[in-house]
């Protein structure tokens, strides 16, 4: 399996598991983020404190695009 194939995997996988589309990005060395279409700050915090070791650095909703991120390191 190729690292895109992976990739597609885990947030094919994470979708699944919160029953929505969600993306996830590599944002540097240890800092990801999780984002959504819609008001989902508590669910993806939800999803992240799952994980033992990471941190949820921060979460915003943009109303203005009905978009939400949630900041989070390893």
């Amino acid at each position: 399996m190729t690292l895109k194939e992976r990739f597609a995997a885990l947030q094919a996988a994470l979708s699944k598991n919160v029953g929505y589309a969600v993306e996830f990005t590599i944002r540097g060395d240890n800092e990801f983020t999780l984002s959504a279409e819609g008001d989902r700050a508590a669910a993806l915090k939800a999803l992240i404190s799952k994980v033992p070791g990471v941190t949820v650095t921060s979460s915003e909703y943009d109303q203005d695009i009905d978009y939400t991120c949630c900041f989070f390191t390893k």
